[in-house]
C-alpha cells in the first residue's frame, strides 16, 4: 500500500525526535561498551557463566514455596534484616557489618556509587571481572588494569601462589586509585591470591580493598573461610569482602549477594543503594540457605580429582 504524504511526514517527525532524544544521552555512556551478560541456552552442558552444576538446598525451595500472600503483597524489608542476621551468625561478624545487595554485582555498583565520583581512578589486577571495567564506565571514572605477575612482588619475597598470576602489589599501589578489585579467587584464571599479599596490598593502600570472593568456597578443598579475609576484616578498616550466592548455593536466579566492612563503611553504604533492593522472595531463600546446615547438597561431592583453585 502506497504510503501517503501525511504518514512519511509523522516518520520524518519521529525520526527528528528520536535523535534529539538519544543526544541528550551522557556522552561516555554513548561511547561506553556494554557489558555482555552470559547468553543462557538450553540444550546442552552449560559452562560459560559457572553456574553451579546441581540445585539448591531442599530448604531452599521449601521456604520459596511457602511464602505468604502478605510477604508478597508488602515490600520486603529494606534492610533484608534477617539474611543480615543470617549471615552474621554463619561468617562470624555483627549484623551491622553487613549489606545485602541483588547479587554482589549490586554490592559493586553500590561500592561505585560510594567510593568514587568522576575524575577519579580504581584498579584492578587484569586480567579479571569485566564487570569492574562497565561500573567504572557508568560511574565516569577511569580504571587502570595492571598485570598479574610472572613472580612474587619483590615487596614480599618468596611467598606462596601460581607463577604469571602473583597479585602485582607495587603496581596497583602506583596507581593511586581510590578502589581496587581484587577477584580471589580470580575469574577466569581460577586463581588465588594467598593472604599475606592482601594484607600487605590492604595496610599499604591509600584507598579501599574490595576482595571479591564469588568463588571462595572452591579454594582449599571447600574450606572457603580459611582461603577468605574474613576471618581479618575487623584489623582492615579500609577492605571490603563480597560473597555471591549465584555459585557455591546455586542461586543465580534469586540474585543475592552479601557485603562485609566496618559498620560505619555498611551505613554510609546503605545511603546509596535502592531502597528495596532485595526482594522478599530471594529474601527468604537466602535466609533459608544460610541457615540450612548442609546449604549445598551436591549429589556427587568430588567429580573432579583436582577441583580447587591453587
Amino acid at each position: 500500500m502506497e504510503r501517503t504524504a501525511a504518514s512519511r511526514s509523522i516518520d520524518t517527525r519521529m525520526n527528528g525526535n528520536l535523535a534529539d532524544a538519544v543526544s541528550f544521552v551522557r556522552e561516555d555512556v554513548q561511547k561506553m561498551k556494554a557489558y555482555a551478560p552470559g547468553e543462557q541456552i538450553t540444550g546442552c552442558i552449560k559452562l560459560n557463566t559457572n553456574e553451579c552444576a546441581w540445585g539448591p538446598a531442599p530448604a531452599v525451595l521449601k521456604a520459596v514455596c511457602a511464602v505468604t500472600e502478605d510477604q508478597l503483597r508488602l515490600y520486603p524489608s529494606p534492610m533484608s534484616d534477617k539474611v543480615r542476621k543470617a549471615a552474621s551468625e554463619v561468617f562470624g561478624v555483627q549484623p551491622a557489618q553487613v549489606l545485602v545487595g541483588n547479587g554482589s554485582d549490586d554490592c559493586l555498583t553500590i561500592i561505585m556509587r560510594t567510593f568514587s565520583q568522576p575524575g577519579d581512578t580504581v584498579a584492578c589486577a587484569w586480567p579479571t571481572y569485566s564487570l569492574y571495567d562497565t561500573l567504572a564506565s557508568i560511574q565516569g571514572v577511569g580504571i587502570q588494569h595492571v598485570d598479574w605477575l610472572a613472580q612474587p612482588d619483590p615487596v614480599l619475597g618468596q611467598t606462596d601462589g601460581v607463577p604469571g598470576w602473583h597479585l602485582p602489589i607495587t603496581g596497583l599501589l602506583q596507581t593511586g586509585a581510590r578502589v581496587v578489585f581484587i577477584a580471589n579467587p580470580n575469574n577466569p584464571s581460577a586463581t588465588r591470591v594467598p593472604l599475606p599479599a592482601l594484607e600487605y596490598l590492604a595496610s599499604h593502600l591509600k584507598g579501599i580493598l574490595v576482595v571479591d570472593e564469588a568463588y571462595i568456597d572452591y579454594a582449599l578443598d571447600g574450606d572457603g573461610m580459611a582461603a577468605s579475609f574474613l576471618g581479618k576484616l575487623d584489623a582492615y578498616p579500609n577492605v571490603l569482602v563480597l560473597r555471591t550466592f549465584s555459585k557455591s548455593y546455586s542461586m543465580a536466579g534469586a540474585r543475592l549477594g552479601l557485603m562485609f566492612a566496618h559498620a560505619e563503611l555498611i551505613d554510609h553504604m546503605n545511603k546509596v543503594k535502592d531502597s528495596y533492593n532485595v526482594n522478599a522472595l530471594t529474601q527468604l531463600a537466602g535466609e533459608a540457605a544460610l541457615l540450612d546446615p548442609d546449604p549445598n547438597p551436591n549429589p556427587n561431592p568430588n567429580p573432579n580429582p583436582n577441583p580447587n583453585p591453587n
